[in-house]
């Protein structure tokens, strides 16, 4: 019904009530209350007076008498929502609204439109809607129908020509493809090239106009991240600058609805680091060098662009600054990492000399070059230490840990020569025993000894293994070993009172003593078997000249009698125990009586290639019988230490930690 003036009966409708009218009219246009005021308010006492209004308007029967006559309808415009493109079966973004005015172009409110969609042209929420005091009213949301074309809504009031609407709706997204900008090469915080560039069809390979692509930068950004396809279905960002992080970066691009191919498409670009910006140490820095040894740590920088990456290919030149020394490989060029690594840095002079080598940069650019860093490095005097690694440190009981030290101390004091460091790597390491936790680049100094005390087979069998897991490459001589004790029998040893004479018979396993005497050329005629007659011997002139200050001159077999009985992991690798008897490197313990480091045993030890080493830290020991004959071990109380070889393969690294070979455990 058609409403203009007011009689005088009836009320203003201005402002809140307005607007409380339109709330009240849509409301109940779509079966819902009306809106409430608080009560006692202004607004309360009005919402009544607008209450009334709205039930006379209703039901026809305003007081017309003495009022301004209603203003008359006569068009239905189409104010929002027309000419719009959409997705079949999808709700376009704008609702649908009509204005419906007199002759004088104001707004006539209280006049029901009826909006009904065409054949085939879906629904919209609100069938039917009175105006506002303004003259408008909508129809809410327009969901499209689900054929593809041409579709309606015509918007009707009684007696004019009806408001027309029309949509076209696009067929369904069936893929999503890329046109172009996939598989660009760029630089980091830089836009790429070519601009990315994908095409919607449907699923008979037609183009999409109209769907919203969303673009979504995982690494970077775009300068419009939703794009509405063309009439050739296709859609684009504008610009993508790349991100921050050199490498491979993505960017989708994604539609509505599932089941499309290709949805999201993807498109990738690779990255490269941006100018060289500034140069940092990256490791080598504040060493304690041995005097005339090569730094433990290769002097290494990092060139780095504006944002963090490591940029290639810049030259830099590595030169002593203070101090004595050389550096071997002093021209450098940054790797794909933006490092570059001396191959030696060599300290030379007394020890408690400072040393300082500089790293310039020669290339990368005019602003870049001659950026400089420092290392610096004190020169310390050469010695030999053994390093120990507990697996599990906090189950040692106190005695367990003494014994596994003074071991240790034992044999840094009979070796002094120092070795040359190495550096291994920590995935390597993890191949000696994977128990400890491993440094990405173990640096050894002079022999790494990891200590496992864990079960192995129970009380009895094998008490203890040892032996080296990496060799260095120019002497042959240990970096790093394994020491294995089997818990079950750790209690039983001390009691026994023969705990630290095991560890110590152990550790000389992981310095090679048996373990490396067929790498070093220095074993012969090995037994094959326990039975074998052969004359099995250790063929060092050190320890042979031992032998015969021990009491052995007068020996008639070969020297030195090497353990040719017994199986597997005893015989070729211990002194045998029918001359040597109670020497502790034996393959039995003599339990309830000494077992003395020989001087034999440490002299074995320099024919290995360890040098300075201490015989005053021999026990006192004889070979008693050993010129007349070998003798079996009669009726006394002896603890085999069977198969207490470590098995498992040896690595021969470099200084610098490349493992050059891997040797096969031996199984005699």
């Amino acid at each position: 019904m058609a409403g203009g003036g007011r009689g005088p009966g009836e009320v203003a409708l201005t402002g809140w009530g307005r607007g409380m009218v339109r709330a009240m009219s849509r409301s109940h246009l779509r079966g819902g209350p009306p809106p409430v005021a608080p009560a006692g308010s202004p607004k309360a006492a009005c919402t009544k007076l607008v209450t009334a209004a709205l039930a006379a308007a209703a039901l026809g029967c305003g007081d017309d008498s003495g009022g301004t006559a209603p203003a008359t309808p006569v068009a239905v415009l189409a104010e929002a929502g027309n000419g719009q493109k959409g997705q079949a079966g999808a709700e376009l973004p704008v609702e649908l609204a009509v204005r419906v005015v007199d002759a004088t172009g104001e707004g006539v409110g209280g006049v029901d439109v009826v909006f009904r969609p065409g054949p085939g042209s879906g629904a919209v929420e609100f069938a039917q809607a009175a105006t506002g005091g303004d003259g408008r009213a909508s129809a809410g949301p327009w969901t499209l129908g689900r054929a593809t074309g041409a579709q309606r809504v015509e918007a009707v009031v009684d007696g004019l020509a009806p408001a027309v609407f029309g949509a076209v709706a696009t067929g369904v997204p069936a893929s999503v493809r890329v046109v172009a900008g996939d598989g660009q090469a760029g630089v980091v915080g830089q836009p790429v090239r070519t601009r990315p560039v994908v095409r919607v069809l449907d699923a008979g390979g037609a183009p999409l106009e109209g769907v919203v692509v969303a673009f979504i930068a995982r690494s970077g950004e775009v300068e419009a991240g939703l794009a509405a396809t063309s009439g050739r279905g296709e859609a684009s960002p504008g610009s993508w600058t790349l991100g921050p992080v050199a490498g491979s970066q993505e960017l989708l691009a994604a539609v509505p609805g599932g089941g499309i191919e290709g949805n999201p498409a993807v498109l990738r670009a690779v990255a490269a680091p941006g100018a060289p910006a500034a140069m940092r140490l990256a490791a080598g820095d504040n060493q304690e060098v041995e005097a005339g040894s090569a730094a433990l740590v290769p002097p290494r920088v990092r060139v780095d662009d504006a944002y963090g990456n490591g940029v290639p290919g810049v030259r830099v030149a590595f030169a002593v600054a203070a101090g004595a020394g050389r550096v071997e490989g002093a021209q450098q060029v940054t790797d794909s990492a933006g490092h570059a690594e001396a191959e030696a840095w060599i300290v030379e002079g007394a020890p408690g000399t400072g040393h300082v080598l500089e790293a310039t940069a020669v290339g990368g650019g005019a602003e870049f070059a001659g950026t400089r860093v420092a290392f610096t490095a004190t020169g310390v005097a050469p010695s030999f230490d053994m390093r120990l690694v507990h697996a599990h440190p906090s189950r040692l009981r106190p005695a367990l840990r003494s014994a596994f030290e003074a071991a240790e101390a034992r044999w840094e004091a009979a070796i002094k020569g120092n070795l040359p460091p190495v550096a291994v790597q920590g995935g390597d390491l993890a191949r000696c025993t994977d128990a400890v936790e491993h440094p990405a680049l173990a640096r050894i100094d002079d022999i790494l000894v990891f200590a496992v005390v864990d079960t192995i087979d129970g009380p009895g069998g094998v008490i203890a293994s040892a032996g080296p897991c990496f060799l260095r490459e120019e002497s042959g001589l240990p970096a790093a070993g394994l020491l294995s004790l089997d818990a079950a029998d750790a209690d039983g040893l001390g009691e026994s009172g023969h705990l630290a004479g095991t560890l110590l018979h152990e550790m000389a396993h992981v310095l090679g003593f048996g373990t490396l005497w067929e790498y070093h050329g220095l074993l012969r005629d090995a037994a094959e078997t326990s039975t074998s007659p052969a004359d099995t011997h250790f063929a060092g002139a050190k320890a042979a000249e031992k032998f015969d200050e021990a009491g052995g001159a007068a020996y008639s077999g070969n020297k030195v009698p090497v353990e040719n009985r017994y199986g597997v992991g005893t015989r070729n690798v211990h002194w045998r125990e029918s001359v040597f008897d109670d020497e502790l490197l034996t393959g039995l313990i003599d339990v309830g009586r000494p077992n003395p480091l020989s001087a034999v045993t440490i002299a074995a030890l320099e024919d290995l290639g360890y040098l300075q080493v201490g015989y005053a830290e021999a026990d006192a020991f004889h070979l008693s019988r050993a010129a007349r004959e070998e003798r079996p071990p009669g009726r006394r109380r002896v603890l085999a230490l069977a198969d207490d070889i470590r098995r498992g393969p040896v690595g021969v690294v470099t200084p610098q930690g490349r493992v050059v070979r891997w040797l096969a455990a031996t199984q005699r």
